[in-house]
């Protein structure tokens, strides 16, 4: 069994659910009055251009999903990692935001980040909208990106680090400062959490200013499976480290100022909306959570064997099926964080986690992808079609089972060109990949009313969009695949080539001509036809040489040619006896001859192949065109009945022995070789007309014929 895991993750993302009981925790540093900026030393412009180069080289390592580099930038942002208990594992670089992540999140993070997903720009306003209904969506893009915009240009380093670090993650294809049409411009996992992470950073200090209190301690961790509820999903204590350090002014200043514009209700008492800004904070930051739950989503892909092996046919695929199994399931492992709580939710929405599929994912969204690797050049030249999932095969939108699996079966595809008597063996590179959505997986719908159900707490989040609950991030896994293929080979080498290849000749024939009656009316038809068929297996050959360019081609041949020839005659027409009288004649005569005829032999083909490319390929009559006398029969029918004469009336049937010609003709066709990795293809079609036993034929020569030098 060959198998590919992806990486596990911790339950990281479960951070913010809580306990309804925290401990104590060491007084934090005195908070300073509201609206005060980050102070420290001032940095040269040296500093900051390093500062700048540093960070658009973490956003090149995070953007591929490096945890490393993830925590490394979070720190130089700002940002704190702590446990669970406060320890802080990463101190923030000073000026600190004031934000701390749990200490698995950069590796969630990063897990969604490699999987390559994304979102618009467009689509957080969407989510934005539902906290604050009141907003424009088509306004908060530019906000952000004004935001950004003054923070690339902070002299205060962490803000600066921060907003380039967020616009680098997206590379130089979606550029967040400039773009005209900002709602267009993806946003990946990364970017996503740290926009939502500073705005809510952002929304506990507004709210903080005005005089609520910013919790900033941590939750308790539920001990025993069996803790009593509530736990609640969400909350600043696990995010704030310091509400003082969170800047109204620098990074989402421009986004905060129109979000409190439109945060008001009518009526509603400061101390009201200034509590609200705090319960904004605490929704998206259980969002952010609720995505990043996506981390512990794990895809198993397997194969039964990690060799594929093409068919030599022409005329049938298969020869060897693979069959790659795929499982979605989520991991609820006793000993993560937060685990516990999550099962009390689960419990109340009635899903039991400890039956033996446990965490399986019904309804995945499937995509499969299976290729192997063939020839040089541009992308389409080496991917070319040399596996395929079997026919009837579920590709684009299979659906895992109850148990969080789905299957594809693939086989190797039928050569385009016959392969000759003992092909050789080539061994080429492929895999198999699979990519998993959970959008319109069970458990995800499971997820939020589990959450909505158990846990308390989780208020508006249900109604985020559901689109962007259930897409989230996608996940895939890749498997490496070795295909062994076949190449033409030439059964006799002689020299220091190899020819191989075939030659078909097809002559179809036909004539018909309209049988008159004596009044020069229509009454039957007289038909000709014959279709030949020549094909010339090349064994070999000899010339070719700097000093000539000439070969003589060996082929073994094969002929094959069907002949019939059928008169059908029916006539009634009136004729003036003797006597004045009218009267009718009747006359049938039918005449039939069917004919075929095979020959196998050897055979020999003449090749000019100038130095350019340019060549001449030929079968002269003198070199063996062939013809072949075939005995048989001519069944023919008489039958007259005469209107005037009833004593010259007739009618008799026989076979008359006959002996049928067959005939195949040569050809002189010309082409242009190509020639890559020591081997020279000539292939072509080309069609002629002309007469072959006084009959319109047209013949069709195709060809193609490889010369492999050797080694």
């Amino acid at each position: 069994m060959f198998h590919q895991p992806v990486r596990r993750i911790s339950f990281l993302t479960l951070l913010l659910l809580s306990a309804c009981s925290a401990p104590s925790a060491p007084a934090g540093p005195p908070t300073p009055a509201p609206g005060t900026p980050p102070t420290g030393p001032v940095a040269t412009p040296d500093e900051l251009a390093a500062l700048d180069r540093r960070a658009a080289a973490l956003a090149l390592r995070a953007a591929s999903g490096d945890p490393a580099a993830l925590r490394d930038a979070l720190a130089e942002a700002g940002i704190a990692v702590r446990r669970l208990n406060g320890e802080v594992v990463r101190p923030a670089a000073q000026p600190a935001l004031g934000l701390a992540l749990a200490a698995d999140d950069p590796e969630a993070l990063a897990h969604l980040q490699g999987q390559g997903g994304a979102i618009t720009l467009g689509d957080l306003a969407q989510t934005l909208q539902t906290v604050w209904p009141q907003a424009d969506p088509a306004r908060l893009p530019a906000l952000i990106q004004a935001d950004l915009r003054a923070g690339v240009g902070s002299a205060v380093p962490t803000v600066r680090f921060w907003s380039r670090f967020v616009v680098a993650l997206g590379g130089p294809a979606n550029d967040l400062l400039t773009s005209q049409t900002p709602q267009q411009v993806p946003l990946n996992a990364a970017q996503q959490s740290l926009l939502l992470l500073r705005l809510s950073g952002g929304l506990a200090r507004l709210a903080q200013s005005r005089g609520v209190t910013v919790p900033t301690q941590p939750p308790a961790l539920l001990r025993a499976q069996d803790a009593a509820p509530p736990c609640t999903f969400g909350g600043t204590e696990g995010t704030i480290m310091d509400g003082a350090a969170s800047v109204i002014t620098t990074g989402v200043g421009e986004l905060l100022g129109y979000l409190d514009s439109v945060s008001a209700t009518p009526g509603e008492s400061p101390v009201d909306a200034a509590a609200g800004l705090l319960g904004n904070a605490n929704l998206l930051l259980s969002y952010l959570k609720f995505t990043l739950t996506f981390a512990s989503f794990q895809l198993d892909l397997t194969t039964d064997t990690d060799t594929l092996q093409r068919t030599q046919s022409t005329v049938h695929d298969g020869d060897g099926v693979v069959t790659a199994r795929a499982k979605v399931w989520y991991d609820l492992s006793a000993n993560w964080q937060y685990a516990n709580c999550f099962r009390l939710a689960f419990n109340v929405a009635g899903l039991d986690f400890s039956a033996p599929n446990a965490g399986a994912v019904e309804g995945a969204d499937l995509r499969w992808r299976v290729f192997a690797a063939q020839g040089s050049g541009s992308y389409a030249d080496q991917h070319t079609s040399v596996v395929a999932a079997r026919p009837g095969e579920e590709v684009m939108h299979d659906k895992t089972d109850a148990a969080g699996v789905a299957e594809l079966h693939f086989e190797g595809l039928r050569q385009k060109e016959d392969l000759g008597d003992a092909p050789k063996a080539v061994e080429k590179t492929g895999e198999v990949s699979v990519q998993a959505t959970i959008k319109s997986a069970a458990l995800a719908a499971d997820l939020v009313d589990a959450l909505g159900t158990g846990l308390g707490g989780l208020g508006g989040l249900v109604g985020m969009p559901a689109e962007l609950l259930y897409r989230m991030w996608p996940i895939s896994s890749t498997l490496p695949l070795k295909v062994r293929d076949w190449a033409p080979a030439c059964s006799d080498v002689q020299g220091d080539t190899c020819w191989t290849g075939k030659v078909t000749v097809q002559d179809r024939r036909k004539e018909e001509t309209v049988l008159l009656d004596p009044t020069k009316k229509p009454a039957g038809t007289d038909l000709e036809t014959a279709d030949a068929v020549a094909v010339y297996t090349i064994t070999g050959g000899s010339g070719i040489s700097e000093h000539s360019h000439n070969a003589a081609l060996d082929a073994q041949a094969t002929f094959k040619s069907d002949y019939a020839h059928h008169i059908n005659y029916d006539a009634a027409y009136a004729v003036e006896c003797a006597n004045g009288s009218q009267r009718t004649n009747i006359q049938k005569n039918t005449s039939k001859e069917d004919s075929s005829a095979q020959v196998a032999g050897d055979d020999r083909l003449g090749l000019t192949l100038e130095p350019g490319g340019s060549y001449t390929l030929n079968l002269s009559y003198m070199y063996g065109a062939k013809t072949r006398a075939v005995p048989g029969q001519i069944k023919t029918t008489t039958y007259f009945k005469g209107g005037c004469n009833p004593y010259g009336d007739r009618s008799d049937a026989r076979d008359v022995p006959n002996e049928r010609t067959h005939s195949w003709g040569g050809f002189k066709v010309t082409g242009q070789a190509s020639t890559q990795n020591g081997v020279t293809t000539l292939t072509g079609q080309q069609t002629f007309t002309l007469r072959v036993d006084g009959l319109p034929t047209t013949r069709t020569v195709t060809w193609t014929i490889h010369r492999i030098e050797a080694p």
